[in-house]
């Protein structure tokens, strides 16, 4: 008898719970134990992404300042900044389109599996409802007194 939402990974012959998919970036099966984790991954590529995309926008721009002698308003230089710039500004708004499918997903409390297959196994908890809870505050205690 399997858990709930747990699925074979046929990438890495894994079984994971609460399987949400096999990422290629970081090569590892995306699930419970390391769901936040692959979500610092993602914020973390979409903050270089576009620290890079400013850096390469002001450098463009010329409002960086510049020593003399330097390759300012070379052509060269613009068009390196234009064929390193472009593609970044590209993969950031693909990360950025990530994060916010995988926000989504945080919110109605699915995984990417049930999303594209349209299964869903069993209602997941969402980011805004809280579980149940462990301690039952007004229950009776039944200790010993003669320990």
């Amino acid at each position: 008898m399997r858990p709930p939402r747990c699925s074979h990974c046929d990438d890495c012959g894994n079984c994971v719970l609460t399987f949400d998919h096999h990422c290629p970036f970081v090569n590892n099966c995306i699930g419970q134990r390391n769901y936040l984790y692959f979500s610092a991954f993602l914020a973390s590529t979409g903050c270089l992404g576009f620290s890079v995309a400013v850096g390469f926008g002001i450098k463009l721009c010329g409002y960086a300042p510049s020593p003399r002698g330097s390759l300012t308003g070379s052509p060269l230089l613009i068009i390196f900044l234009l064929l390193v710039g472009l593609p970044t500004a590209v993969f950031l708004l693909g990360v950025i389109a990530l994060m916010m499918f995988h926000i989504f997903l945080l919110c109605t409390g699915k995984t990417t599996k049930e999303v594209l297959t349209g299964r869903t196994v069993l209602q997941g908890r969402s980011l805004f409802e809280r579980p149940p809870s462990l301690i039952h505050a007004r229950a009776q205690v039944d200790t010993p007194l003669d320990a």
